[in-house]
């Protein structure tokens, strides 16, 4: 028998009607670390709902750590799970912490719709950006004041521009956004002064950033509400009487907006992630789907690793194991959902129940609960990081957690997900001990992530840097592979957090091996350090490949497919402590595969590519254009033809003439010339070119047997080259940007092209047409 409550909550005797509206925060929430959470809940109506009976019904239940009387009494309910909870312990890792204001957690996506007031407050504000626009002090200043916080709070936030006279909201919201509300939207709309006062190469930037649209107000105006969405699960207000609360209630909240929904241009991501960081961000929750993946997209996740900023991915929503740009590169945190098996939590058998909408694989770390699929899954994940830095700084760890660290916590304290039933139900998704296919390491645990912080058994980091994810390993070509990576050793230069370690590589055939693991090497002490990997082992892949046998029909898409697993072990304080790193890639073995391929692009080529003799010698070349913003035309050996690659021009936010431009941020900045950002590391400014998404066209324009090459991007342009990659006079042609200003909820439209230009002769003259179809919703013929 469970414990029954000492006392009605206030958020229970609102659902009993005991009580009117709630218009104050419980103060006894949350309780004692060691105390009954369910003594004590938080003033927010949709944290648990009841009926008239006093009997629950349902809220947020992927919260809890515990599972309500009725619902564990219902028929097949599966007992094991009783002392497991419905959630992710959220309820307990509050009585640690519920949060802290310098954690800001910054969530890429469609947008912020400004007028929601559960986020009004969690809005993070720029200092350096609002020295000209500052809120009116107080006559008497309270003595922690000072002239951001005027309230002497703590936080800088709205709350400070209403603190001397109320009456202020009202009459800068008539001069700002009109929604009603004061917001940062209002501030940005009525204090932008056209200077960078932070000196960070992003202008007028006071409360986030609009990467899709290259401005500085992330406001989402399509109202499609997935990244509003998304802030309200990691961040939300709590305690305060209004709706739900996110995992993280008092961690700040940064809008950026990469997107007018939640499928975006990687590149748009890439900006992103960079402001992000360069803003103070210590975890940047992307429930996103990129169309592309680019080079400066993996450089920009690397500038956040390497600054200790965690990135939390979705793994989407196909019910496949499809690869979901960009969480597929490296160093993402990778998760999907899970759920209750019934439509109705309450009348529920499981709540380890594979969510049927999401994605699974060899990358997965976490299965997430909630009804959203991944999209909340990272918005509960991202919450439950920004706790997890939130308690690193309550218990002043030093040096500060890594990246690698918080994805240490995350997984080393999930709850395993081991359901004997799986194996004769075939409507369950198998599940065993230990990492799994279709649920990783297992479901979030916050409280226990936090208390490895505060007891001091923070994992030790483990890295596989090389091979990369899903690499595909020539062993007719290559018969060693050099594995690199880092144990213990830290990529921010700062001293390892151990003295000693163990550690050992191992691999075994398949994507998802339960046995026959063989060491390839091991070790102790610390491996790499910096911003250069060490040598973790030199593999033999040829005698390794010899497991499969390549003359077999290829029935399964993982039948080549290989897992490394690193294994690392530490000490800390006499007790162990332990993580680890898995890796898939492919062996090939093709007799038909010519010398010089496969190639390593170093980036996503979505187009079919074009087969020509664009150089005119006879053999023909393969004409394929990349998403970082390159044509290449390729010989039978592998080597570019004369004059490829053709490298597009940049970005329109890397003009120097654009308002907006970003040229001149801090992650561009060598190292040595930062000035006042302090942020380590560097992403090549020749990176953010203009991408290339459904092919490309090559024909004879005008009749002649000169070919041409006819490409629409992603942003905007028409370009036409010739056969010796020289841009064709008159190009190019942008298009017309009268026809996408007024974008709003009844009209979604973009400034670029995303299907392949057509040659067609339209008018019968004999010379080809160009015509390209925006996203616009206009078709161009040239």
């Amino acid at each position: 028998m469970r414990p029954t409550f000492s006392r009605v909550s206030r958020t229970l005797a609102c659902a009993l009607g005991l009580a009117g509206a709630a218009s104050a925060a419980n103060p006894e929430w949350p309780n004692g670390v060691n105390d009954d959470p369910r003594l004590e809940y938080p003033d927010d109506p949709s944290f648990i709902n009841v009926d008239a009976n006093g009997k629950v019904t349902g809220g947020e239940w992927n919260f809890w750590s515990f599972v309500p009387d009725e619902w564990a009494d219902n028929k097949n309910f599966r007992q094991a799970e009783v002392a497991l909870g419905t959630g992710i312990h959220a309820d307990r890792a509050w009585q640690r912490t519920i949060g802290d204001r310098r954690v800001v957690v910054a969530v890429l996506d469609s947008g912020i719709e400004w007028d929601q007031p559960d986020l009004q407050m969690k809005h993070y504000l720029s200092r350096s950006e609002l020295k000209g626009c500052l809120p009116a002090p107080l006559d008497v200043p309270p003595d922690d004041a000072d002239a951001y916080d005027v309230n002497g709070d703590g936080i800088f936030n709205i709350a400070d521009y209403l603190a001397k006279d109320p009456a202020f909201g009202p009459a800068r919201d008539a001069l700002g956004n009109q929604n009603g509300l004061l917001d940062p939207g209002d501030l940005i709309r009525t204090c932008s002064d056209g200077v960078d006062d932070d000196e960070n190469g992003f202008t007028d930037d006071i409360s986030g950033w609009d990467a899709y649209r290259g401005d500085n107000d992330p406001y989402d105006d399509t109202r499609y509400g997935h990244g509003t969405g998304e802030a309200r699960d990691s961040v939300g207000a709590g305690n305060n009487g209004i709706g739900g609360l996110g995992v993280c209630p008092e961690c700040t909240l940064l809008n950026v907006r990469v997107g007018d929904s939640f499928v975006v241009d990687v590149n748009e991501f890439a900006t992103g992630v960079i402001f992000a960081v360069d803003s103070g961000a210590s975890v940047v929750q992307e429930a996103l789907g990129a169309v592309n993946n680019s080079a400066y997209a993996q450089a920009a996740i690397e500038y956040a690793y390497r600054n200790n900023v965690v990135i939390i991915a979705s793994a989407a929503d196909e019910l496949s194991f499809h690869h979901n740009m960009p969480g597929t590169n490296n160093h993402t945190v990778y998760v999907h959902a899970i759920v209750h098996d019934d439509s109705d939590a309450k009348d529920s058998t499981t709540f380890l129940n594979f969510n049927n909408c999401t994605n699974f694989g060899a990358q997965l770390l976490l299965s997430t609960p909630g009804g959203g699929c991944s999209s909340e899954a990272t918005g509960i994940t991202s919450g439950h990081a920004g706790l997890v830095y939130s308690a690193s700084l309550d218990k002043g760890v030093d040096p500060p957690l890594s990246s690698e660290e918080v994805r240490g916590l995350l997984i080393m304290s999930a709850d395993d997900i081991d359901v004997p039933e799986s194996a004769t139900d075939d409507t369950k998704f198998p599940s065993g001990t230990g990492w799994d296919l279709h649920f990783g390491y297992g479901r979030n645990n916050a409280r226990r992530s936090l208390d490895f912080i505060y007891d001091e058994v923070i994992p030790p980091e483990a890295d596989i840097v090389a091979p990369l994810w899903f690499e595909p390993i020539n062993v007719r070509e290559r018969k060693t592979v050099d594995v690199t990576g880092r144990v213990g050793a830290r990529i921010d230069g700062l001293p390892a957090r151990y003295s000693d370690y163990t550690w050992t590589l191992e691999w075994a055939l398949g994507v998802d091996p339960k046995g026959g693991w063989t060491a390839i090497k091991s070790g102790s002490g610390a491996v790499g350090g910096g911003t250069t990997p060490g040598l973790l082992a030199t593999w033999d892949v040829e005698a390794a490949s010899k497991a499969i046998d390549f003359t077999q029909k290829l029935v399964d898409p993982h039948q080549w497919t290989f897992t490394l697993r690193l294994r690392v072990e530490a000490t800390s304080n006499g007790k162990p402590v332990k993580s680890e790193f898995r890796k898939a890639g492919h062996f090939i073995s093709d007799p038909d595969l010519h010398e010089g391929w496969p190639k390593n692009l170093n980036t996503s080529a979505e187009g079919s590519p074009k087969v020509f003799d664009i150089d005119g010698d006879g053999p023909e070349e393969v004409i394929v254009a990349t998403t970082d913003g390159y044509i290449h035309a390729f010989k039978i050996d592998g080597s570019e033809a004369a004059g490829f690659p053709i490298a597009l021009p940049f970005r329109r936010d890397m003009d120097p003439a654009y308002a907006f431009n970003i040229t001149d941020i801090c992650a561009f900045r060598p190292e040595g010339e930062k000035g006042a950002c302090g942020l380590a590391g560097h992403v090549d400014p020749t990176l953010p070119r203009q991408t290339l998404m459904l092919g490309i066209g090559v024909g004879a324009l005008t009749g002649t047997e000169t070919l041409s090459i006819v490409v629409a991007t992603f942003d905007g342009f028409v370009y036409v080259y010739g056969t010796d990659g020289k841009l064709a006079e008159g190009w190019p042609q942008m298009i017309d940007q009268e026809w996408f200003r007024n974008t709003d909820p009844d009209h979604l439209k973009d400034d670029g092209y995303f299907g392949a230009p057509v040659l067609y002769d339209l008018d019968g003259n004999g010379d080809l047409e160009i015509i390209a179809a925006g996203m616009d919703a206009q078709l161009y013929v040239w």
